[in-house]
């Protein structure tokens, strides 16, 4: 097949690909382009594989859009033809897609389920997981929020600990009488553990 030029985007100019990037900007000003369009970069420019790729993000929602957009652009490409095709433009603005070119594109399709594009807490569970006998960890772990847990820690105290010890159960009783007893204190015990 015969070399189709299409359009690099300008703000990858700015990004090295020798090191990490971090891009953080407000909402609605590119950072999902920029991300699904470095992640080409990457595929296109070197010999990284699509699941020696990290991408990070903060909420599931910017996932899932991520990991869609990028499988699409991924599709676009691979399917360009002579209706892309850019010849007026300079090489340094844009992607030579050539026979190598789109076999490393393919590549990265079929991989793509491979590929780490998560929240923080997603890539952090799956690490656990994945070390978990190294790091003598339980090979079945479930993510919950620290507030649930901190909650049924703190009755499990009161039922195992201060409601049968007669010395802590004066505080206990002191604790249910005032306004909004227990609840009170947990959220008082709960910013204070937030805190350390």
């Amino acid at each position: 097949m015969s070399v189709v030029r299409v359009e690099r985007p300008a703000v990858l100019a700015g990004l090295p690909l020798g090191r990490h990037a971090v891009i953080e900007a407000s909402a609605g000003t590119g950072k999902t382009f920029t991300l699904e369009h470095l992640i080409v970069e990457v595929l296109l420019t070197t010999d990284t594989r699509i699941d020696e790729i990290l991408v990070v993000t903060f909420t599931e929602r910017a996932t899932s859009e991520l990991r869609l957009r990028v499988r699409e652009k991924l599709r676009a490409l691979l399917a360009a033809g002579p209706a892309e095709h850019r010849p007026d433009l300079p090489a340094e603005r844009a992607w030579d897609l050539d026979d190598a070119a789109r076999e490393r594109l393919r590549r990265a399709l079929h991989g793509f389920d491979g590929a780490t594009i998560a929240t923080i807490h997603a890539f952090c569970q799956r690490i656990l997981v994945e070390h978990a006998f190294p790091n003598r960890r339980l090979f079945a772990q479930e993510l919950i929020d620290g507030r649930e847990a901190f909650g049924r820690a703190f009755r499990a105290a009161l039922r195992e600990q201060l409601a049968r010890d007669p010395e802590d159960r004066r505080w206990l009783r002191a604790a249910l009488a005032a306004p909004d007893g227990l609840a009170a204190l947990e959220r008082g015990l709960y910013a204070c553990h937030r805190e350390r």
